[in-house]
This record gives structure tokens, sequence and C-alpha cells, in this order.
């Protein structure tokens, strides 16, 4: 069995491989501790990158730029990063019209035409509880009423619900981080210090236009308010400390099950169905001992 020194020397504590591991141990396992690459890439994960670096580009290089040109080239440096095939749920043309329809609407929201971005996919490391967490925020912003602003961008297809963004640990990795920890701007670590008055996700796909007028809305209107924030305490930075510990405490054992509600989504599904009885190592040992009692 690895111990937990062993972990934490084989990976990085990223947000990214803490989702890993909160959607499923065992995928967390193959990726990160015996270093498997996944069989492919869900298309929908290059959209969302794409998406995010036509917004970025937006906001720090020309807020007029070409949508559809812009989405096309980011799409296409997406794809050849990769080094694995790409699974396509949907066709390049399709993700495109997509792209176009929800940049249009982030781009014509007042919102964001009137806010003041002071950070944009920043990298950040904080250490938190003894440990250093990495990761890269997507945005900081200055509203028009002077609030400052923590946003997460998302474009998955199902919007999320308000107590699901109570209880984000990323967020509150992304808040804690910049409370205590240090973002990387113009080649330096820059302390940040600072205090957002509101944290929440910017749901893209809800700039998509409603086809048919249904209960929910009108042909022709937008699906829904794409902005979703709430307020965070101190004591909300506490009760996140405590949780995150108990969360490293767990992953950090040699103990790696695997999550069948993942399994759709999951890109190493063939090693996890070939796996035996022999990748377990089954020594009794105390600990195991107690807790079987």
């Amino acid at each position: 069995m690895m111990t937990k020194a062993e972990i934490l020397k084989k990976i990085e504590l990223r947000q990214s491989t803490i989702k890993d591991y909160l959607n499923c141990p065992l995928l967390f396992r193959y990726k990160h501790l015996e270093e498997i690459p996944e069989s492919y890439r869900h298309s929908a994960a290059l959209h969302g990158t794409a998406l995010h670096k036509v917004i970025h580009r937006l906001h720090t290089e020309d807020w007029n730029l070409d949508l559809e040109r812009a989405y096309k080239r980011a799409l296409n440096n997406a794809i050849e990063e990769e080094e694995i095939p790409v699974n396509w749920k949907e066709t390049p043309e399709k993700y495109l019209e997509n792209a176009v329809e929800i940049l249009t609407g982030y781009r014509n929201n007042p919102v964001n035409q009137e806010a003041v971005v002071l950070y944009s996919e920043v990298r950040f490391r904080v250490k938190v509880n003894g440990n250093v967490f990495t990761g890269t925020i997507d945005q900081v912003r200055k509203n028009k009423d002077g609030s400052i602003e923590l946003i997460d961008l998302k474009s998955n297809k199902q919007a999320p619900s308000i107590s699901f963004l109570k209880n984000d640990w990323q967020l509150n990795l992304y808040l804690y981080a910049l409370l205590n920890g240090e973002l990387y701007q113009d080649d330096e670590w820059i302390k940040a210090g600072i205090t957002p008055d509101y944290v929440g996700w910017y749901f893209l796909r809800h700039h998509e236009i409603r086809k048919r007028s249904t209960v929910n809305g009108k042909a022709g209107e937008e699906k829904g308010e794409p902005l979703i924030r709430i307020t965070k305490s101190e004591e909300d930075m506490k009760l996140f400390k405590a949780e995150l510990a108990h969360l490293l405490k767990v992953m950090l054992k040699d103990w790696h099950f695997p999550n069948p509600n993942h399994c759709q989504m999951c890109a190493m599904t063939a090693y996890c169905n070939s796996r035996s009885q022999e990748m377990y190592d089954l020594e009794m040992t105390d600990e195991i001992k107690n807790l079987i009692a």
C-alpha cells in the first residue's frame, strides 16, 4: 500500500486533482497515481476550454473581436494540445453555432460590459492546513457599483442550484486563495489579499436562445439569468478548512474504490472493467481490522 507521503509526492494538489477524486477514487488512482492515460477526451470539455479562452480574450485583448474566428482558433488549439482521441458528442459545426450564440449573449450583457476584470484565468497557490494547493481562477472582477466578485465560468448543460453553490469546495478554495494566497501575474507571484463581496457561477448556457415558447419563457428569449451569486462569511472559511482537512485525510489513504455513478462520463472505463483482485493489497493491517470490527 502507498503511504500518505508517497501519494503526496506523486500528485499535485490542484482543484482538478481533487475533482477527479470526488468524481471517482479509482479514476483518481489510475490517472494520478498509476499515470495511466485516458482513452479519450470528451468534446464538451474542449468546447468549455474554447469558451473560456475567448472570454479571456474579450476582457484582455479586444471586446469587439470576431467571435466565430476566435472560437474556431481556440477550439483548434485545444484539439492540437490533446495527445489522445476526442470523443465527439456533437459536430464541431454544432459547437461553433452554440459558441457564437453564447458568446454574443455574454458580450451583450451590460453586467459584463460595465465590469472591470481585475484577473482573468489567473494561476494561484495557497497553503491550507500545511499543504500547498494550486489552480486557476476564471475571473475576479469589479462591478459598476464598486463591489468585487469572484466568478467561476460554467459551460455544462445542467444549471447549478444555490444549495450546490453554497457547498462548492472549489469556489471556497478560490476564495481562500484570494484572501490568503498568491496570484501569478506579470511573471511573478504577488500577494492577493482580496476580499470579494460576492462569489458565484456564471452559467454560460443561460445565454442560449429559446427555440420555442414554454412555461419557462418565450421563443427568442435567453434561457435565464447567467449570474448566480452568494456571499461568504469568515465562518464559511473555517468550515471549508475543516472539511478540506477531512477530505485530504481520506484522499491520501490507499483505499481507491469505483464510483459507478461516474462511469458514463469516464475515459478510464476499459481499465476499470479489466481490474482484478491483484490490484489491491489485502494485508490485514490493524487499521483495517479496527474498521471491520
